[in-house]
């Protein structure tokens, strides 16, 4: 089996869709979470030194929208899906720059990440976050092939979406994974 042959394979609908939906799960997730408690990510930003005082409240505003637009440009498909996946990659590139300032610095707080959380800053964070960049550019490469486009049925569509969150979930959950297994 010659090394082309297995090419196809990557450029499925079945893994477009999954790196959509991942991508997709992931800012939902994100976006939704801070909204619950916007003076926590709020001070998840001050608390990161990067951005100077009187400009927290407006990169709050504009890093929420932005995670949101990623969302959408998931959920709209089609031609704006390399945008989308695009973003994705840029803003998980400067959450992760941020995380690693955070880590070299010393700086002991909580990313609230997907939401007000309590659990400081980890090197599990930045796995994390490298762990959806590499869904976001396989979903930017895969979708430059026409037999990505392929339509899927919707119970294929369905079953991806569950299969997705359910990564999502685990993924995000990384560092918690990493210290049970350590513990066993």
């Amino acid at each position: 089996m010659a090394a082309t042959d297995f090419l196809p394979a990557l450029h499925s609908p079945y893994l477009a869709t999954f790196a959509r939906m991942v991508v997709g799960v992931v800012f939902a997730v994100s976006a939704l979470g801070k909204t619950r408690n916007p003076p926590a990510f709020e001070r998840a930003i001050t608390n990161f030194h990067i951005v100077p005082a009187p400009l927290v409240k407006m990169a709050a505003y504009l890093l929420l929208c932005a995670e949101f637009m990623v969302f959408g440009l998931m959920l709209l498909g089609g031609r704006f899906l390399w945008v989308g996946f695009l973003f994705a990659v840029l803003l998980l590139l400067a959450f992760s720059a941020a995380l690693l300032s955070v880590l070299v610095r010393g700086i002991k707080t909580s990313c609230n990440c997907f939401g007000p959380a309590e659990k400081p800053v980890t090197g599990s964070d930045l796995l994390r976050n490298v762990g959806f960049i590499g869904w976001a550019v396989v979903g930017w490469w895969v979708i430059s092939s026409p037999d990505a486009q392929a339509s899927l049925k919707a119970i294929e569509q369905i079953l991806l979406a569950f299969l997705a969150t359910a990564f999502v979930i685990s993924w995000s959950k990384v560092g918690e994974i990493g210290e049970i297994v350590r513990g066993l």
